[in-house]
């Protein structure tokens, strides 16, 4: 009745990147970034296993340092400009929930979360003229929360759920957020009906409120409205699963990133009035050899609108679609080609900085040794395609990762 588990991670990373202006872009610019990461969860169960409780703390630490240079006219040392800048984060958190199971009634599930967060920036200047090391930001948000969901089934068709959360956030706002969903099972057709509501709400960043580029210490929280209703539909005993989604959503006090007219270069977060998206999601999953092949496919269809403007948000494509062949020439062996399409967008708020469509490959393959050791290995970007997620910020071309999986 009683199980512990925990885990810690660590991973560093190094990139060279180029400067965004200048008569020479091509600068031995490098970007360093280690994340830290460490947590525990105990649960336990009483009252018979009617009462499963849990107890979760978590810690988190991220490190950048940008070692920046840009080139003037001459390349030479007076202009040269060449600067460090360092970002610590810090969160440190933890959460209890209990888990009710009530029969007939349903179960209710409850609990509580703290999280304390730390930002810091701090740069200085090499060259051409030095400068002492200088603190930008030294910010500090505190979030409590407290959340609780039922879920009811009602009779053997018929499940439906009803959750609510509370979140306070120092030196933000206390928002409340709630969420219904339902979902009705036709056995005898193999078709599921489902819709949910709800609201949502995010408090902005610590970078968001205070960072030295755009930081804006009067946002507000984001908040939502949002419904969906599908069905899922099976066919050919199971072989073929298709499903169909409408949705919509409607944005308060959205947060976006809005460039100066007068020095693209410069901008900072605000609060969008009012913003909607709307679309239809279909999806499949077909069987074609039971055991050997399998092909999913997915496609979103997106209508978003700034409604102050009447313009297209920024990034949000009308069209992506994704496609996924899995073979299985043995029962240890996997080979899945995947294909990724993005219609164009515009980078920047105002409709500003078109950006071209683009479809990328990826190939990724496993191979299980035995029951425990399993090897795998993905390609990404294989036919090096050339697109842009974000206006001038480049994207790799073939990459490569590898590795190991092993469970006793």
């Amino acid at each position: 009745g009683f199980r512990f588990d925990a885990g810690i991670s660590s991973t560093f990373t190094r990139g060279g990147y180029d400067a965004g202006y200048g008569t020479f872009p091509d600068t031995p610019s490098v970007a360093t970034q280690q994340l830290r990461q460490v947590w525990a969860k105990a649960t336990f169960d009483s009252l018979g296993g009617m009462l499963t409780q849990s107890i979760s703390t978590f810690a988190t630490q991220t490190l950048r340092t940008f070692n920046d240079m840009s080139y003037g006219a001459t390349q030479q040392p007076i202009d040269t400009y060449h600067s460090i800048t360092d970002y610590i984060g810090n969160s440190v958190g933890a959460e209890y929930q209990g888990t009710l199971n009530m029969g007939k009634v349903g179960t209710l599930v409850y609990g509580a979360r703290t999280q304390h967060e730390t930002a810091g920036i701090a740069s200085e200047d090499l060259s051409p003229f030095p400068s002492p090391r200088m603190s930008s930001i030294q910010a500090t948000q505190d979030t409590n929360s407290g959340f609780a969901l039922w879920k009811l089934p009602v009779g053997e068709r018929l499940n439906i759920s009803l959750g609510g959360r509370v979140d306070d956030v120092t030196g933000v706002d206390t928002f409340a957020t709630w969420r219904a969903t339902a979902a009705y099972d036709i056995r005898e057709t193999g078709t599921k009906l489902r819709a949910s509501a709800g609201t949502g709400a995010k408090a902005p960043s610590l970078y968001q409120l205070y960072g030295p580029y755009g930081g804006n210490p009067d946002l507000k929280p984001e908040e939502s409205n949002g419904y969906d209703a599908g069905v899922d539909q099976t066919l050919f005993d199971g072989r073929v699963t298709l499903s169909l989604t409408g949705f919509y959503n409607k944005f308060r006090n959205m947060i976006d990133y809005v460039y100066d007219p007068v020095n693209v270069y410069s901008g900072k977060y605000v609060n969008v009035n009012r913003a909607e998206t709307q679309g239809i999601e279909l999806a499949s999953d077909i069987n074609i050899v039971p055991g050997t092949l399998r092909l999913k496919t997915a496609y979103t269809y997106l209508e978003s609108r700034d409604l102050d403007t009447g313009l297209v948000l920024a990034r949000r494509p009308n069209h992506i679609a994704r496609f996924a062949l899995a073979y299985t020439p043995t029962d240890r062996w996997l080979i899945e080609p995947r294909i990724l399409y993005v219609s164009k967008r515009f980078s920047g708020t105002g409709e500003m900085y078109p950006l071209a469509a683009y479809t990328r490959v990826d190939l990724y393959t496993e191979y299980k040794i035995d029951n425990n050791w399993k090897v795998f290995l993905r390609g990404e970007n294989i036919f090096n395609e050339h697109y842009q997620e974000v206006m001038n910020f480049g994207t790799t071309g073939p990459a490569v990762y590898g590795g190991f999986n092993v469970t006793w």
